[in-house]
């Protein structure tokens, strides 16, 4: 069983993360960034002192929750990424055409 403050301290992590999936899906690349620092900090944070052994349930089912917003998160960055990517592509491949058009036509 979790402290109050503890259970407070996990809980804040979580939503932490959560708020990092909403600004995911609003594409705030450098939210994002400095928002896994600040969570990074707090996880630390949480493991000084170390948790005792009556706390293990509770922070391994806080720790499976994060996991599974965590997949959640780099699976929509990632596919972010690669909609950035394929943008890049596009837009690589309109300037090699407009290159040759001009080529041919000047």
């Amino acid at each position: 069983m979790l402290s109050e403050q503890r259970n407070q301290q996990l809980n804040s992590i979580l939503e932490h993360t959560r708020k990092m999936l909403d600004a995911c899906g609003q594409e705030q690349w450098e939210s994002l960034v400095s928002m896994e620092d600040d969570r990074r900090k707090m996880v630390e944070a949480f493991f000084v002192p170390a948790p005792e052994q009556q706390e293990s349930e509770a922070v391994a089912s806080a720790i499976r929750q994060m996991q599974e917003l965590d997949k959640e998160l780099i699976k929509r960055c990632t596919e972010a990424r690669q909609a950035c990517l394929q943008k890049l592509t596009n837009i690589d491949v309109g300037k090699k055409v407009s290159a040759a058009y001009v080529d041919n036509t000047g």
